[in-house]
């Protein structure tokens, strides 16, 4: 099953980084589970988690930015 990319930017800034979701979730501190249905769109990230994801990926842009939506 292919899913859409719903956070472009979000995903680019992983990659950037070396890093995967198992990654991403260790360094901001959120499940796989329940990162993978965020990214998927099926929940919504909180701000504090923003904030954390943000942070562990070293973005330089604002939160806006980095998780701008893809309505396509």
């Amino acid at each position: 099953m292919i899913h859409k990319i719903i956070f472009p930017k979000l995903i680019v800034a992983m990659h950037t980084n070396n890093m995967n979701y198992n990654d991403l979730c260790k360094k901001a501190d959120i499940g796989y589970e329940s990162l993978r249905r965020k990214l998927r769109g099926e929940s919504n990230f909180t701000l504090d988690e923003c904030f954390r994801i943000k942070k562990a990926l070293n973005a330089h842009m604002c939160l806006d930015v980095l998780f701008e939506h893809n309505q396509h």
